[in-house]
Parts: C-alpha cells; structure tokens; sequence
C-alpha cells in the first residue's frame, strides 16, 4: 500500500505545471515551425534554440519527478515519459491526485472533500463575512479537516469499513457545532442587530440582547 501519511485531504491538482505544460508545447511546436519552415537562417541561432529546448525539457522533467515523488506514483516510469513527451506529461501529472490504493481510505477523503465544499458553501450563503475573513474560514476548514484525515489514518480508524460509516455519522452530527466553531474563530467583531433580528442567521432577538440565541453570534 502506498505511504497514507503523504495524502492530504484538499485534492493535489498543480495548476502551475498544467500552465506551464501548455506554454512549453506552445514554446516547441513554434521552434519546430520556424526550424522547418526556414525562417531561421543562422545555423548559431538554431542551435541556440535546440539547447534552450534540451534545457526545459531537463527542467520539466526533474520537476515532473518531484510532483511524482509527492503524488507517491513512481518518480522513474513518470521521469523517462518527461524526458521524452515533456509538455504532455506535464500537462497530465498536473491533474493527477494522491495515489489511493487502500478503498476505504479513498471512501473517507472523498466524503471528507465532499463535506468541506457543502460546509464553506453553507457558510458563504449563510454567514455576512468580506472576503478577507472567508478567505481566512477557508483555510480553518482545510486545516481542521486535515486534522481529521491525520486522526483517522494514525487511529487506523479506515481499516474497518463498519467505522467509517460510524464517522460519516458523527461528522453529519458535529457539523453545524464545528461550523460556527470556525466561524467565530474567525470573525472576532462584534455585530450590531437591526430591526430586532441577528445579522447572521436572521432569528428575532430581543433589543436588549448581546449574544443570538439561535448561532451564538456577540451583538452590540
């Protein structure tokens, strides 16, 4: 089984070396066109240009095995196709994930990138927060769900497929608890109330009051 302990639970997709995948087969296919097509006269220039191509496709491919070495997908097999199709291979590791052998654990982080989206969404649509401070809930949430990835893997809590839907459960129950969690954490201002209702979740408070009943919001 491959090394768990690499795996994150936000998905790997490295969109810089797509990009650069892209420019570099744009940056060959024009080398080729000119060199055939014989708009480069000068034999100096020409080689100057066949270096420069050996050169990115060394870059590529030691960049390509790195990305591997992380992804744990065999860094030998992925370097030799860098080395010899290098804007392709980039563009297609690019894409790749971390390599899941083992079912269950591949079950668990699908289920737990699939409750992190709902949960931002339900606080992007719910929550009266700047950009500033979703980008902040963002980056709480993937750490508390990487948190629980690290607990279910060094519990060995994936191994039994009866325990994973016991945590799928607990999760769904603790989910709303958590959100808030994260969300207080972030957003330490007070709010003021308008018209007798919480500006976060909406429910009737009285003029008096200084925390919502409802979310648990501070008012001022």
């Amino acid at each position: 089984m491959n090394d768990i302990s690499k795996i994150q639970f936000e998905e790997r997709n490295v969109t810089s070396a797509v990009t650069w995948g892209i420019l570099a087969g744009v940056y060959f296919g024009l080398v080729t066109f000119l060199q055939k097509d014989g708009f480069i006269q000068s034999d100096l220039i020409s080689l100057w240009l066949s270096i420069s191509e050996l050169i990115i496709i060394i870059a590529i491919t030691v960049w390509v095995v790195k990305i591997a070495r992380k992804l744990d997908r065999p860094p030998i097999i992925w370097g030799i196709c860098a080395f010899l199709f290098s804007p392709i291979t980039l563009i297609v590791i690019g894409f790749q994930d971390y390599k899941i052998d083992d079912k269950n654990i591949k079950k668990i982080i699908d289920e737990l990138r699939l409750e992190f989206n709902t949960e931002l969404l339900h606080i992007k649509s719910t929550k009266d927060l700047s950009a500033e401070e979703l980008n902040e809930v963002e980056i709480k949430l993937k750490e508390k769900f990487n948190q629980k990835l690290k607990w279910i893997i060094a519990e060995g809590k994936f191994k039994d497929g009866a325990e994973v839907d016991k945590i799928e459960n607990q999760s769904i129950i603790e989910e709303e608890k958590e959100e808030e969690e994260v969300v207080q954490s972030v957003s330490d201002q007070k709010w003021t109330s308008e018209s007798g209702k919480c500006p976060a979740c909406g429910a009737a408070i009285s003029e008096i009051a200084t925390v919502c009943p409802e979310c648990g919001l501070t008012i001022s």
